[in-house]
C-alpha cells in the first residue's frame, strides 16, 4: 500500500501542481516515485489537500494504508444490455441510452486512449450522458457537456466506470 500511495500521490501532484496532462502522469510517476522521500510524499499530500483519488479515479490509500472508499477498479464485468433496471455504477456498457452518469474511474494508462477521452471531456468527475448503447453493434456513444459525442467500442467502454446520476 505504501508504494501505491506514493505512486498515486506523485501522479496527482504532477497533474495538479505541475500541470502535466493526465495521460502523461503515470509514466512520469513511474520514473520518479521511488526516488521521492517519505517527507516529500507527505508534503505533497498536504499541499494537495489530502486527495482521495488520483487523476484516473483510483483511490489513494491514506497514511495508514486504508482506502478512502470502495475501490471500483479494473473489473471485467459482464455486459447485460437487457437489464430491466439500470445499474447504479459500473462500466459504460452497463448504462442505458439517455442515462446521465458521473465518470468515476478509467482503467489503464494508455496515453492515446486517455488523450482521446480527455479531448471529449470524459474523465473522473465529469458529468456525461449515454447517447447510444448498442449491444448488437458493440458500441457506446457518450457525450460530456461542451464536447462532441464519442463512440467507443465495447472493450474501450468497459474501461470507463461511472456512477448513475440521480434524475432531477
Amino acid at each position: 500500500m505504501r508504494q501505491l500511495r506514493r505512486h498515486r500521490l506523485v501522479e496527482t501532484y504532477l497533474e495538479i501542481a505541475l500541470g502535466l496532462d493526465w495521460s502523461d502522469v503515470h509514466d512520469e510517476a513511474l520514473r520518479i516515485d521511488a526516488a521521492v522521500s517519505d517527507r516529500v510524499i507527505e508534503r505533497m499530500d498536504e499541499v494537495l489537500g489530502h486527495p482521495i483519488s488520483d487523476p484516473h479515479g483510483d483511490p489513494i490509500p491514506d497514511r495508514d494504508g486504508r482506502m478512502p472508499g470502495p475501490h471500483r477498479a479494473c473489473c471485467a464485468a459482464a455486459v447485460h444490455p437487457d437489464l430491466a433496471m439500470a445499474p447504479a455504477s459500473g462500466p459504460l456498457t452497463r448504462f442505458l441510452a439517455g442515462q446521465t452518469v458521473v465518470i468515476a474511474h478509467v482503467v489503464g494508462h494508455d496515453q492515446a486512449y486517455l488523450r482521446l477521452l480527455g479531448r471529449h471531456g470524459i474523465r473522473p468527475g465529469a458529468v456525461a450522458r449515454i447517447v447510444v448503447n448498442d449491444a448488437i453493434g458493440g458500441t457506446v456513444t457518450i457525450v460530456s457537456s461542451g464536447s462532441e459525442p464519442l463512440t467507443l467500442g465495447q472493450a474501450a467502454a468497459m474501461q470507463v466506470h461511472a456512477d448513475a446520476r440521480p434524475s432531477t
